[in-house]
């Protein structure tokens, strides 16, 4: 399971809520700050989150002057290959 820091998981509901309320240049701008001045660094920010303001900046025609992180590696531990495991 990946651990997210509570101010990744803050961040990452504010910007949701922004998203969904077609609020997306604030939501870029609240990213912006958060992860300019080191409160939170960016991977630690949901994926979803993050593409979600990306879109919606991008169609209001606002430059997101982020790369979205990869997927975290879940390990070895994750629920297909416990259940293959039980299966077989």
């Amino acid at each position: 399971m990946s651990y997210f820091p509570p101010q990744g998981i803050a961040l990452s509901c504010l910007l949701d809520v922004l998203a969904t309320t077609g609020r997306h240049r604030e939501a870029l701008a609240r990213l912006s700050e958060a992860v300019d001045s080191g409160a939170v660094r960016l991977e630690d920010v949901n994926r979803t989150a993050l593409a979600r303001v990306k879109a919606g900046a991008e169609a209001e025609g606002a430059r997101f002057p982020y790369e979205v992180p990869k997927k975290r590696n879940s390990g070895s531990g994750s629920r297909a290959s416990s259940a293959q495991a039980v299966s077989t």
